[in-house]
């Protein structure tokens, strides 16, 4: 039954005053309802007295409880339709049950008590900032009713959400328990803001779900699940941020050349705040609602340039009610305030074949070949070329300009859903060098004439000549003497620093025969100091001179000796016209030449 107890003067405040005793109430003896009949919501003020709730006992207050100064301890059930509000001591196993705001300013001694918020929108705060440990603490009362932490607290035993949102904010809810079952729920979920989190203390190599959620502007619930790779004593701490990263200065656009894009929904912040074990993440998402994703991505690893990366052994399936799930294993890199956040990435593509580094002969033609799927998606950029046939090919062939002498080849995979990174890089095309030479005389060359070698070249570091007789030359302009009749090919070889070739041929033709000249100056000069016989391809010489009286003067077998302007005698002939008859012979034919030769001093 229930003791109706009403005062005659109505008051704000129902008070029980310490006199000679305490006030105790037990199941024992009596059930009582405490209530005041005002329109104003009564309080329950203890002032100085000891409340008792014995076992099996039941408080009701239709309003507020104050516990001010000395303690209440409740084994009992107690009922509070208005805010309770802990100002001494509260302790005891019982049941809490209330309506209002969870007002804790001094001690809460929950032993192994049960919280249960049961009306809609609720507070756990303080008025000095004093922290709450529950032991159960359950979300009731109206569905879809948000519970709001402004200070931190903590569960020992169990956090049963059901279908209500406990709101952190920039406080922390902490369990203290690593019962993998430490929080339970149907719908509700656990949101914060800024620097709040729902943290868990694991010590098993178990699956820890952090429920984590958020009602802001658009509601959703991605919860992650933490699964230690062992069994040791660790704490890690989630939240869910549910905006664009960008605007909390992890800007999404700054990602690794792998990554197509990041999402732009939400991010989570998972840290490890205690203990060095590494963890399998799993975040969860709606890919109807959210996008397609196959990785997780994290911000800042490795530590530069500060972007978004893909983590390692990432893996996409789909599950039960969340739809699809993102996984990376044995993670271990857990910097404070460093969020991780679901992605995309590109088609693979992983590296680029071909020459780089060429001389370019008639506009060449190179064939470049990038590593990735085999097929026609492909895009490819060319500067300072030009590609011949399928340009979306895995492969494709570039006639390079022959004026270029930078130019770039670029390539990317055009996925479903994303291009893949772009894979480039620059092409060196040498220019070849120019070979072109001339040489004198051109006509009327014989064997033993010096020949002169003139090179026309462009662009050339180094020049190889073949005169076509076995004789080679690395100069510039080379002379050569050739010592047979015949027809003989010169090649010039010009070749640049970088290995670049060009080749010029030309042919010289020295024919069989003689040529005699006709007049001598013996003088030192240089010039027709001998009468000397020009000729190629003879064998067999006899050549006699006589002067104008038929004596003879000068008679020679070799005719590679000319006649030096003196008589047999060795004296200088005088000036004069002299005669001459020669007789020769080479390996097809016989010659005979006579003539009249003019002797000048």
């Amino acid at each position: 039954m229930y003791l109706d107890v009403e005062f005659t003067i109505f008051t704000q405040h129902f008070n029980i005053m310490k006199k000679s005793r305490n006030i105790i109430i037990s199941i024992l003896f009596v059930i009582a309802l405490f209530c005041l009949r005002t329109s104003a919501q009564p309080i329950l003020t203890n002032l100085n007295a000891t409340m008792w709730a014995t076992p099996g006992a039941l408080i009701q207050i239709n309003g507020s409880a104050n516990i001010v100064n000395n303690y209440f301890h409740n084994d009992g059930r107690t009922i509070i339709d208005g805010d309770f509000i802990n100002q001494g001591l509260t302790e005891g196993d019982g049941i809490y049950e209330v309506t209002g705001n969870w007002i804790n300013d001094n001690t809460f001694d929950c032993g192994t008590s049960t919280v249960k918020l049961t009306g809609g929108v609720q507070l756990i705060t303080s008025n000095n900032n004093t922290s709450t440990t529950f032991y159960d603490l359950l979300l009731q009362g109206t569905a879809g009713s948000i519970k709001r932490q402004t200070v931190d607290a903590s569960v020992k035993d169990l956090l049963d959400l059901l279908d209500h949102e406990l709101a952190t904010d920039v406080s922390i809810m902490f369990i203290t328990t690593p019962n993998v079952n430490a929080i339970t729920r149907t719908t509700g979920f656990v949101s914060s803001l800024g620097n709040g989190r729902l943290s868990r203390i694991t010590n098993s190599a178990n699956s820890y779900l952090f429920p984590v959620g958020s009602s802001l502007i658009t509601t959703r619930y991605r919860p992650v699940e933490l699964t230690p790779t062992a069994a040791n004593p660790n704490t890690y701490a989630i939240k869910l941020a549910n905006n664009n990263a960008t605007i909390d200065g992890y800007d999404i656009a700054a990602k690794d050349d792998s990554l197509c894009w990041v999402n732009n929904l939400f991010y989570h912040v998972i840290e490890r705040t205690n203990g060095i074990t590494p963890a399998n993440i799993k975040m969860y998402y709606i890919q109807v609602n959210d996008g397609i994703f196959d990785v997780i991505t994290h911000w800042g690893t490795p530590p530069t340039p500060v972007e978004w990366h893909v983590t390692a052994m990432n893996n996409v399936t789909g599950v039960t009610n969340m739809d699809y799930v993102s996984t990376v294993n044995s993670w271990n890199n857990f910097p404070a305030n460093k969020p991780f956040a679901l992605g995309l990435k590109g088609p693979s593509i992983f590296n680029l074949t071909g020459p780089t580094q060429f001389c370019n002969y008639n506009e060449s033609s190179f064939t470049y070949t990038v590593g990735g799927p085999v097929g026609d998606k492909y895009s490819w950029t060319i500067t300072g070329g030009t590609i011949i046939g399928c340009d979306s090919c895995d492969t494709v062939v570039v006639k390079w300009d022959s004026t270029s002498v930078i130019g770039t080849v670029s390539v990317l995979y055009k996925g479903q859903n994303c291009n893949s990174k772009t894979l480039t890089f620059n092409v060196i095309i040498y220019r070849i060098p120019f070979a072109s030479f001339t040489y004198t005389p051109t006509t009327n060359i014989y064997e033993d004439d010096l020949i002169s070698f003139i090179n026309n070249s462009l662009r050339g570091s180094f020049y190889h000549w073949n005169f076509g007789d076995g004789k080679n030359s690395q100069q510039f302009n080379p002379y050569h003497i050739y010592g047979t009749d015949g027809k003989f090919t010169i090649m010039l070889i010009v070749e640049t620093n970088r290995g670049c070739l060009d080749t010029a041929y030309q042919t010289i033709d020295i024919p069989e025969g003689m040529d005699v000249p006709n007049v001598i100056t013996p003088n030192g000069d240089g010039y027709n100091d001998y009468f000397k016989l020009r000729s190629s391809g003879i064998k067999e010489f006899k050549m006699v001179i006589y002067n104008r009286w038929g004596n003879l003067i000068w008679e020679n077998t070799d005719h590679n000796v000319g006649w030096d302007g003196k008589t047999k005698a060795g004296i200088d002939a005088t000036e004069g016209t002299y005669y001459y008859i020669i007789s020769a012979k080479s390996d097809t034919k016989a010659y005979s030449k006579t003539g009249y030769v003019t002797l000048l001093r």
